[in-house]
């Protein structure tokens, strides 16, 4: 499922937040959206494997997890920034 299909089911739903954000270049690699009591409303959650074979294609392993560790889990545009599931 990508990106537009999973929004379009949960605003089907109304239950997708409409603000939530996304990690450009990465739509193949979201899994889903997460809600619960401590976040304020449902956001993208993404693979961490998905992103770090993404890179992969450009880079080596380890060169892709520095650069998701460093350029995509550290950065935070708010209480709407994606999450991202370490499922390796």
């Amino acid at each position: 499922m990508n990106k537009n299909e999973i929004k379009e089911l949960f605003e089907e739903m109304e239950f997708l937040n409409p603000e939530a954000l996304t990690a450009d270049g990465f739509d193949d690699c979201i899994i889903g959206i997460v809600d619960g009591a401590i976040i304020d409303s449902p956001i993208f959650i993404y693979s961490v494997t998905k992103i770090i074979e993404s890179l992969s294609k450009d880079m080596t392993p380890d060169e892709a997890y520095e650069y998701y560790d460093y350029n995509i889990r550290s950065a935070y545009f708010g209480k709407y920034t994606p999450l991202f599931l370490m499922d390796y």
